[in-house]
């Protein structure tokens, strides 16, 4: 038994000795193990940015910027984007009347803060950054004013409009560097266009007269009009029961006027600008018009060579709108909104209204029912016959609008094109939202029922009622110097003592 394990322990270890010896033949031999190589991933670099040179020859200005941002060219402006952020750069001659500002009338939400100084074409400028919440939401450059550079007039912001939602766009400050650099980069060249000459002698601009308190013992108008903010009023007219949102401003055809000398003119001309928007009240009616328009006047005709014959104006006056102006049907100079209110009691008083308004082969179509609950949206039959011969000429816009709970009708025009754009270029329009807005005063009682039952003493600067009024428990009703007003809601009454 030994003697086996001694004979299978040396088989063993002759068998190591020669697994070892071939071995070392093998290393001396030069014979290597074989390895598999392990790939070396190939990495791509990323492009560094190049710098990127714009150049507006006619206007004479060039500026430089990264290549991470795309550029693009519109009429009188260059964008410049990095995904939805975008750096808007307006640009005109001084005396050029081109819009730079895109028809932007009003401001989102947040306050305006001193951010950076910017030197720009020689002069240092403002970095106003509107803050909401803590975060950067838009970037205007000049603050709210246009910056006036030589003959050169710019509007310069940068914004998100198709980015996160509001509450969350926060602008990197990175980026707002980076839109600094774009302007301080700003040079003037030789242009090749140029400015227009100015007008020889400017027409006046109209002053706003205001209208004067009453007296005591005089009526006063019930209305009021309320700023919402930069761009709207909210009017309210208790005479007629209804409250409507108005632009403060309108661009119109005859905003203003300019000498234009081009073509072998030599006259003054329209000029499409904007002005104020004013309310006028005509007991049942309320016009929606500009505040002032300008006229042309010393009107001379020519007949050229080839027998056409053309009208010259020497003159252009402003003119402040007034009731007479706007009952005028021939003043082609208007452009309004005149709202007409009525009382009917059913269908057929409804019929009639717009028989007599629009033409007695115009009858009541479909009532729909409006965004405010009780009121409806009044559709008008037609009697299917061509202009021509129809008794329902009517080939333009027109709204109705009935309350049947207050037996009142409300209608007005609308044309056949806006009346009030947002821009000189009418790309966006207020006419739309101003219809949506409108309202009838269907939860304020009416003057007889607000009264109080007794005179106030005169004596006393705070007087006490001893009537309730008709209002909703969450108003709060104060008086003082003969003015009773109701908080929370949208009443005010005023009586005589």
């Amino acid at each position: 038994m030994k003697q086996s394990i001694r004979s299978q322990l040396l088989l063993a270890l002759i068998v190591l000795t020669a697994l070892l010896s071939a071995c070392d033949t093998v290393l001396e031999m030069g014979v290597q193990p074989t390895v598999t190589p392990i790939p070396t991933p190939t990495l791509t670099p990323t492009p560094s940015p190049t710098l990127e040179t714009y150049t507006n020859e006619e206007y004479g200005f060039t500026f430089e910027y990264l290549s991470t941002w795309a550029l693009t060219e519109e009429p009188h402006v260059v964008k410049l984007s990095q995904d939805t952020l975008t750096l808007r750069i307006g640009y005109r001659w001084a005396t050029e009347s081109a819009d730079v500002t895109g028809g932007r009338t009003g401001m989102p939400g947040g306050d305006f803060i001193y951010g950076d100084k910017v030197f720009f074409l020689g002069q240092v400028i403002p970095a106003e950054v509107l803050e909401y919440q803590r975060k950067d939401k838009m970037v205007l450059y000049g603050s709210t004013s246009l910056v006036e550079a030589g003959d050169l007039v710019f509007c310069i912001w940068l914004e998100d409009l198709d980015g996160p939602k509001y509450d969350e766009l926060d602008i990197p400050k990175e980026l707002q560097t980076e839109a600094k650099y774009i302007l301080e980069s700003f040079q003037r060249i030789e242009a090749t266009g140029r400015p227009p000459a100015p007008s020889p002698t400017p027409p006046p601009v109209p002053t706003r007269t205001p209208t004067p308190a009453p007296m005591a013992g005089e009526e006063t108008q019930p209305s009021e009009t309320l700023s919402l903010d930069e761009t709207w009023n909210q009017y309210t007219n208790y005479r007629m029961g209804f409250s409507i949102k108005v632009p403060k401003t309108m661009a119109s055809l005859y905003g203003s006027c300019k000498w234009n000398e081009e073509n072998r003119d030599h006259s003054y001309r329209p000029e499409l600008s904007y002005v104020p928007v004013s309310i006028f009240e005509d007991g049942d009616r309320t016009y929606i018009a500009g505040e002032y328009y300008h006229e042309l006047t010393g009107e001379t005709k020519e007949t050229s060579a080839d027998g056409g014959t053309r009208t010259f104006f020497s003159e252009c006056q402003a003119i402040t709108n007034n009731l007479g102006l706007l009952r005028d049907p021939e003043n082609h100079y208007q452009t309004k909104w005149e709202i007409v209110a009525t009382e009917v009691h059913d269908d057929d008083e409804l019929d009639s209204f717009i028989k007599s308004r629009y033409g007695s082969g115009c009858s009541l179509g479909e009532k729909v029912a409006s965004g405010q609950d009780g009121v409806y949206d009044v559709r008008i039959q037609g009697d299917g016959k061509d202009l021509s011969e129809t008794l329902c000429p009517l080939n333009y816009a027109t709204v109705v609008k009935y309350y049947p709970k207050g037996n009142k009708v409300i209608a007005w025009d609308l044309g056949q094109a806006p009346t009030f754009g947002a821009d000189v270029s009418y790309s966006v329009i207020h006419d739309q939202e101003m219809v949506e807005r409108f309202r009838f005063l269907t939860d304020v009682p009416t003057v007889e029922e607000a009264l109080p039952s007794e005179s106030p003493a005169p004596e006393a600067e705070w007087a006490s009622y001893d009537s309730t009024f008709a209002v909703t428990q969450n108003w709060t009703l104060t008086a003082k110097h003969g003015i009773i007003g109701v908080s929370t809601g949208i009443m005010r009454i005023q009586y005589q003592r």
